[in-house]
C-alpha cells in the first residue's frame, strides 16, 4: 500500500467520523452549554433567542459541531434553524464545499440566470451542472420576496448551489439547505399596520381571551410565533382567518400541556 492510498484511506476515515458524532457528553457538553448560555444573554444574539426559545444558540452550536463549523461563524450569520431544518447562508456552503478542494465554476451569472459547474476532486472526480432562473423562481413563487427584487443575481446563485451541493456534495453539507429555501407556501405573512386593528382580529382575540398571556390560547399564539420566527401580532392575523382550525389545534396543544402541568403540581 502506497503512502498516498493510506493518506486518501486515513482522511475517507475522518470524514465517516465528523459524521456520525454522538452527542457531547461530560465537560464538552458542559462547556458548550455555558458559552450558549453567555451568548443568549448579548443583546447582539436577542433576535435568535425571541424566535427560537431560550436554547437556540445552543442548538445552532450542536450543529455547527456536526458540520464542523466555527461556532462563532454560525451564530454570525452562517447557520439559521427554521422549523426544525437547517439553514446555512450561501458563503458558508460555499466555503464548506471549497475547504474540502472540490471546485464550483460560474458559468453564468446574471439577473435572469444562474448556471454553475462542480467537479469533486475524490473518486472518479464527478461533474455535474446546476442551473437555475428568474424563470423558475417566478413558477415556484419566490419573486413575490423583496430581497429577490432587490438582489436577483445572488439570490439565483443560492438556489442554483443550494442544488449543486445536495446532489453533488451532500457529504459536505449534510441534510442541510441552502438559505431562504423553506418559504411560508401555506401560510403568507404579511406583517399588518401597526396602527390597524381590523374587526376580525377583535373578534379572534376576544373570542380566545388572547389579552391574557398566561392563557392556553396565549401560550399556543407564542408557540407559533417562536417556531416561525414571526411577531405575535402576525400570527393572530394568519390565524384570526381560520378560527375553526385554530380551535382544533389549540386542543391538541392543550392535551399535551395538561400532563405536563399535572406532573409539575
Amino acid at each position: 500500500m502506497t503512502e498516498e492510498k493510506k493518506d486518501k484511506d486515513f482522511e475517507n476515515e475522518v470524514k465517516k467520523i465528523a459524521f456520525s458524532k454522538q452527542l457531547p457528553m461530560g465537560d464538552e457538553a458542559e462547556n458548550i452549554m455555558k458559552w450558549a448560555a453567555l451568548m443568549s444573554d448579548t443583546k447582539f444574539y436577542q433576535n435568535m433567542v425571541t424566535s427560537g426559545g431560550k436554547n437556540a444558540i445552543l442548538a445552532i452550536f450542536l450543529t455547527a459541531r456536526s458540520l464542523d463549523v466555527d461556532p462563532m461563524m454560525a451564530i454570525s450569520g452562517g447557520i439559521f434553524c427554521v422549523q426544525g431544518r437547517t439553514m446555512l447562508s450561501s458563503q458558508l456552503m460555499n466555503m464548506m464545499i471549497r475547504r474540502q478542494g472540490h471546485s464550483i465554476k460560474k458559468k453564468v451569472g446574471t439577473a435572469e440566470i444562474c448556471h454553475l459547474v462542480g467537479t469533486r476532486i475524490d473518486g472518479m472526480k464527478d461533474s455535474m451542472e446546476s442551473i437555475f432562473t428568474i424563470q423558475m423562481a417566478e413558477r415556484a413563487g419566490l419573486t413575490k420576496n423583496p430581497v429577490w427584487k432587490s438582489f436577483p443575481e445572488r439570490m439565483l446563485f443560492s438556489r442554483a448551489l443550494s442544488n449543486l451541493a445536495k446532489d453533488l456534495f451532500p457529504d459536505c453539507i449534510g441534510n442541510s439547505l441552502c438559505e431562504g429555501e423553506i418559504e411560508m407556501t401555506e401560510i403568507e405573512i404579511v406583517e399588518p399596520e401597526p396602527t390597524q386593528i381590523n374587526k376580525e382580529n377583535l373578534m379572534f382575540i376576544d373570542k380566545f381571551g388572547l389579552l391574557d398571556l398566561k392563557c392556553h390560547a396565549s401560550l399556543f399564539i407564542e408557540s407559533i410565533s417562536a417556531n416561525l420566527g414571526q411577531a405575535r401580532s402576525v400570527t393572530i392575523s394568519q390565524c384570526a382567518k381560520e378560527p375553526e382550525k385554530f380551535q382544533k389545534n389549540l386542543d391538541k396543544f392543550i392535551e399535551k400541556m395538561t400532563p405536563k402541568q399535572k406532573k409539575e403540581e
